[in-house]
């Protein structure tokens, strides 16, 4: 029987190129690995940069850059001129009726070009943090991570159930925790205050007014916010001295008005309203000889312009001046004297203090 014989190099030449593409493949990964190693750590460099910063009103400087620090640790800051640093200009543009809390932010220098970025929010504190992740996004993105936040509340300890017998009853832990407030569709307002009337007696006359108000909840920051006020107000003006006697003067009347816009931001605003006021003017006499008393109707169309300024919470300061057409002018004398003569314009002026409801 015959026996294929090999020779050495039949046998070893297959093995041999196997094994030198072997070393050659684990060598030249061994070199790779070397030069990846020799190269400095480009991830783990510290990131240089400057901050523009006015402030805010629910930040400073400092809390911004506490504020990037906790996301990235490669970033630091510095207060010279070194061209290597990437400036950060931080502007914020507060709230108003029709826009919410921004930020514009500009990144220059550091060998980079050019870069803005624009955020929005409902509120200073959210637009800050914001603006935080961003920086520390565009200055280190590989290394950005959130705040680390509390644990979350343990949640109910439901008892195991035994066969037979009736469920335990679910104990729930103790928490602050509170449910979410829906988005409120209407705002109430209640006032106490002062007013100035003119037009019902000579010099006007003041007196005590009650005012309330409903409006559309619009959204924080929306300007079309149709409202619809209301007031009582009870006027006085005594002692009218007149050659054959002596007026007094007494007005009760309600006013209606219809504001179809505000315009201002969550501490002041500033609308215009249509007004129409109705009630009852009575005029006594005294220190004559036939004194009398007569009420007459008393009516106003006009319109109103009214700003308010918060004070402290739900306390703000109201302060309104309107003037209307007098709809009724009558004329109170005592004969042939002529005491008072309702003029065709009558203005008011109110001051008050309003709570929101």
């Amino acid at each position: 029987m015959l026996h294929p014989v090999l020779s050495p190099s039949a046998r070893q030449g297959p093995f041999a190129l196997r094994a030198v593409q072997r070393a050659t493949w684990v060598w030249g990964l061994i070199t790779w690995v070397g030069q990846v190693a020799a190269q400095p750590d480009a991830a783990g460099a510290s990131k240089g940069a400057r901050l523009q910063f006015g402030g805010a009103p629910c930040a400073d400087r400092a809390e911004l850059q506490r504020s990037v620090r906790r996301r990235s640790e490669r970033v630091h800051w510095t207060d010279g001129d070194r061209t290597d640093d990437t400036l950060v200009a931080v502007d914020i543009t507060p709230a108003d009726l029709s826009q919410p809390w921004r930020a514009t932010l500009q990144f220059s220098g550091g060998g980079q070009p050019p870069l803005v970025r624009a955020l929005a929010a409902d509120d200073c504190r959210t637009v800050i943090d914001a603006a935080a992740l961003v920086i520390a996004i565009t200055l280190d993105p590989p290394s950005v991570s959130e705040p680390v936040s509390d644990p979350p509340e343990p949640g109910p300890v439901v008892p195991p159930v035994v066969p037979g017998r009736e469920p335990p009853a679910v104990v729930f832990p103790e928490s602050d925790w509170e449910l979410p407030v829906p988005p409120r569709s209407s705002e109430w307002n209640l006032g106490l205050g002062a007013v100035w009337t003119g037009g019902m007696a000579p010099g006007g006359g003041f007196g005590p007014v009650l005012l309330g108000s409903a409006a559309v909840a619009g959204g924080r920051f929306a300007a079309w916010r149709p409202a619809l006020q209301g007031a009582l107000q009870y006027v006085i003006r005594d002692g009218v001295r007149a050659d054959l006697g002596v007026a007094h003067f007494r007005l009760s009347a309600g006013s209606l008005e219809l504001c179809p816009a505000r315009w201002g931001t969550a501490d002041w605003t500033v609308g215009g309203c249509l007004l129409a006021v109705g009630g009852a003017l009575q005029v006594r006499g005294d220190d004559t000889l036939e004194p009398e008393s007569h009420t007459r109707p008393w009516a106003v169309v006009g319109a109103s312009l009214a700003a308010d300024v918060r004070i402290h919470g739900p306390w703000r300061c109201l302060a309104k001046g309107a003037a209307g057409a007098t709809v009724v002018r009558d004329t109170f004398r005592f004969e042939p004297e002529v005491v008072h003569a309702v003029p065709r314009w009558a203005p008011m002026f109110t001051l008050a203090v309003v709570h929101e409801l």
